[in-house]
């Protein structure tokens, strides 16, 4: 971000300011560090400025095999900065090296983790990338195949140090299941793991918020809301990983930031603070600045609609200890440009210190065709006190023709804009 260049220092493809900025949202989230790839140009800088003076973060190192076959020197010259640096993440004094991205053939990780034997001894624990690859999802499922699958990751373990597994077997026409991956994948996880061979293995997880850009014919993680986000986090607490890693583009049609943008606002920072407490067993703290006179709710929705699409929106709380009393009482209305309702849902409950459930409204986007733009009205009541949301939400516009926005505005009450008008119309 060259807007916060401050004291840039020449040749560094990270200035200062920037570093600081992102470090203190990484501090906001309750994230513990950052994961890097030295090899992408630029990026080694992060060796440097994770160890500015209050800013100081750990880092976890991740190698890549883009376009080798098997590693090179230079995974091994990567692998010598980490060691040499303080602030590496380590697990039993070792240093923690990953491997993306996944796919990694198991010739690929003996290899490496000889050479880093050979030339450092026992300093390392290298973890490939992994996922479930002989998994499909429209070829039947029997004991035949899970055993496959689990003799498939423990070849990937016996030729590592154990396994960061980033995978999307559980997700399906662009939404997570939950239910696959904590009765299926997580089951195959936790059995082998478990087997005298594999016990001591490190096992990493992979976490992400979505992935909906509009440029590519890749949809394939639509973040429903904040629930694949929250679901994702859910999993982790089932399955104790000894780590996560969350995914983060910097670039604007990802759509993966964890940095605030316009749709997203401060809700990814706001659900991994919760969890990252929970995990830790700390008390929940609301984040510095926060108007803890409204409750911490995030309503989420997708602000473009192809009839045939349902409108759903979602209200999610965030418990930070400042409601876990309440009860809410949310209303939800849809009204066209002239403020006339055209759907009213009917009221919906959800407990102030609720995380992992969140409540939905639900209508066909057809019965809605008559008006180009839908613009949602949220009403929370709780302890004899009411609040109203409506100039600050972002509109709903529906398509009668083709449409590849699958972006979700994510809007957490206490990031709304006050004292700013605005005033939307439809022209010839």
């Amino acid at each position: 971000d060259t807007a916060l260049a401050g004291n840039n220092i020449p040749g560094r493809f990270i200035n200062e300011g920037a570093y600081r900025k992102m470090a203190e949202i990484i501090r906001m989230g309750g994230m513990d560090g950052i994961a890097f790839f030295p090899a992408t140009p630029g990026r080694s800088d992060l060796f440097s400025c994770s160890r500015l003076k209050g800013a100081e973060l750990p880092i976890l190192v991740e190698l890549t095999h883009l376009g080798k076959k098997y590693f090179d020197e230079s995974d091994l010259k990567i692998a010598e900065l980490a060691l040499k640096a303080p602030n590496a993440f380590r697990i039993n004094g070792k240093v923690i090296l990953t491997h993306a991205p996944a796919g990694n053939v198991p010739e690929y990780s003996k290899k490496l983790k000889e050479a880093l034997r050979k030339r450092w001894g026992d300093c390392f624990l290298y973890l490939p990338y992994v996922g479930l690859r002989s998994f499909h999802p429209h070829k039947k499922l029997d004991s035949k195949a899970i055993e496959l699958l689990k003799d498939e990751l423990r070849t990937q373990l016996r030729a590592a140090d154990g396994v960061f597994f980033s995978d999307r077997s559980a997700v399906w026409k662009r939404r997570f299941n939950r239910e696959f991956e904590e009765q299926v994948i997580l089951p195959i996880l936790k059995s082998v793991y478990s087997e005298p061979e594999f016990k001591e293995k490190i096992l990493g997880y992979a976490v992400a918020i979505e992935h909906s850009n509009s440029y590519r014919f890749t949809h394939t993680l639509d973040c429903t809301g904040t629930s694949f986000l929250r679901n994702k986090l859910e999993t982790v607490r089932s399955l104790h990983p000894d780590f996560i890693i969350m995914t983060e583009w910097d670039e604007q049609n990802e759509h993966t930031h964890f940095r605030p943008t316009i749709y997203n606002s401060f809700s990814t920072q706001r659900i991994v603070r919760a969890y990252s407490d929970l995990f830790a067993r700390r008390k929940p703290s609301p984040i510095m600045g926060d108007n803890t006179a409204i409750p911490n709710l995030i309503v989420s929705y997708r602000k473009n609609l192809t009839v045939g699409e349902p409108l759903e929106i979602e209200v999610a709380n965030v418990p930070d200890g400042t409601f876990d009393q309440a009860i809410f009482k949310v209303t939800v209305v849809l009204k066209n440009l002239k403020g006339e309702i055209v759907k009213a849902f009917p009221d919906q409950m959800i407990h102030g210190n609720e995380l992992a459930n969140s409540i939905w409204f639900k209508i066909p986007s057809a019965e809605l065709l008559e008006h180009q733009v839908i613009l949602p009205e949220i009403t929370v009541s709780w302890n004899e006190k009411t609040m109203n949301v409506s100039s600050s939400l972002a509109p709903i516009e529906i398509r009668a023709n083709w449409n590849m926005d699958y972006k979700w505005v994510k809007h957490p009450l206490r990031d709304l804009p006050s004292g700013i008008k605005s005033q939307l119309s439809i022209v010839e």
